[in-house]
C-alpha cells in the first residue's frame, strides 16, 4: 500500500516513550542528588568553621592570658558552643563541642619567644562526630588522635 498505513513503524511510539520517561527519570534523581550532596556539604562546612572560629577565639585568648594566671583545665562557652581544654605541658587538647557535634584539637604551646607566646598546631582529629554517637567503639577509635609522628601543619602568631 503506497498511500495506507505502514507496518515498519508500527512499535517505536511506545518505545521513544518509556525511553523519553526513563530519560527524564534519570535527570530528575541527578538533580535531586545534587541538591542533596550540596546541602550536606553546606552543613559540614558550617559545623566546620563554627568548631574552628571556637578554637581560634580559644587560642587567642589562652595566648594573651599569662602563664601564672592560666587554668590547667577549663572550659568556656561561646554563643555557638564550648570549648573545653587540658593543658598538659606541652600540649593543649582541646575539644570544640556544639549543641550535636564535637571535635578534638591538640596543639603544641611554644612558651615566650621574642616576648610573644606562639602556638604550633600538630593535630586534628579527622572526623567531626556527633556527641551520642561516642558510645560507639568504632567512633571512639576515630576520635583518638593519630601519632605526633605524622605531618604537622604550623600556625604562628
Amino acid at each position: 500500500m503506497v498511500n495506507g498505513q505502514s507496518r515498519k513503524y508500527q512499535g517505536s511510539v511506545f518505545i521513544l516513550a518509556i525511553l523519553t520517561i526513563s530519560l527524564l527519570s534519570l535527570l530528575f534523581l541527578s538533580m535531586a542528588q545534587n541538591a542533596r550532596i550540596t546541602t550536606l556539604f553546606t552543613g559540614r562546612s558550617k559545623r566546620y568553621y563554627e568548631m574552628a572560629i571556637m578554637k581560634e577565639l580559644f587560642l587567642a585568648e589562652y595566648v594573651a592570658t599569662p602563664p601564672a594566671q592560666r587554668a590547667s583545665s577549663g572550659e568556656i562557652f561561646y554563643s555557638t558552643g564550648s570549648v573545653s581544654y587540658v593543658y598538659q605541658a606541652p600540649y593543649l587538647l582541646m575539644t570544640a563541642a556544639t549543641s550535636d557535634y564535637q571535635k578534638k584539637f591538640e596543639v603544641v604551646v611554644i612558651e615566650e619567644v621574642d616576648g610573644q607566646q606562639e602556638t604550633e598546631e600538630t593535630v586534628e582529629s579527622k572526623q567531626i562526630i556527633r556527641k551520642n554517637d561516642t558510645e560507639d567503639p568504632r567512633l571512639i577509635q576515630k576520635m583518638q588522635a593519630p601519632s605526633l609522628d605524622g605531618n604537622r601543619t604550623t600556625n604562628r602568631k
